[in-house]
């Protein structure tokens, strides 16, 4: 199956043999929120699956690991059974060749919507949204990253530009690796 990814305005063929996927787009922008300049990435996958299944895989953070980039070294602390509004996530994640621990709070949990919120971690601020809409043959997936890079010296390492960057690599394997996923739970 061919996949075609879009990053800054140059386009890419990528051809994948993932059945039950069409990654549609990855798109970068920067916006300003609040008077202050919040970078923030977005990314759109389709999937030919029922909205349903995607969003079970996205709301069970034991299959987090399995949908993240194995360089990023994830791995999960603590966290409820599902995606709940109020309920925290613990987890930890190697960047920039440091191991990092991350609280998230989910904030939104809906049928179609997950959205979470940094409360601890190396970033100012994150705020991390999954929205799915229905589509003739599937769902597809958009997701918004938005963020203020790291305060201080670290500032001056953890980027915007290395923030969006690793976004992109992120979120193109993630969606791969969920669509594998997706497929694999398909009845045979």
């Amino acid at each position: 199956m061919e996949a075609t990814y879009r990053s800054c305005g140059t386009i890419q063929q990528v051809r994948r043999r993932l059945t039950g996927v069409a990654a549609t787009f990855i798109s970068v922008s920067v916006s300003n929120h609040r008077n202050k300049i919040m970078g923030q990435f977005t990314a759109t996958a389709e999937f030919n699956c029922p909205p349903a299944a995607l969003r079970e895989l996205l709301g069970d953070p034991c299959k987090f690991e399995a949908s993240t980039d194995p360089d990023a070294e994830f791995e999960l602390i603590a966290a409820p059974r599902q995606a709940t509004v109020g309920e925290e996530l613990a987890f930890s994640i190697v960047t920039g060749g440091f191991r990092q621990v991350l609280r998230h709070r989910w904030v939104v949990v809906e049928d179609l919507e997950i959205t979470v919120e940094q409360v601890d971690g190396p970033t100012q601020s994150w705020r991390h949204s999954q929205v799915i809409t229905e589509t003739p043959t599937g769902c597809t997936l958009t997701e918004t990253m938005t963020f203020e890079p790291p305060p201080g010296m670290l500032g001056f390492v953890v980027t915007e530009s290395a923030i969006l960057k690793s976004l992109e690599h992120g979120t193109a394997i993630r969606h791969q690796l969920l669509a594998e996923q997706l497929v694999a739970s398909q009845p045979a």
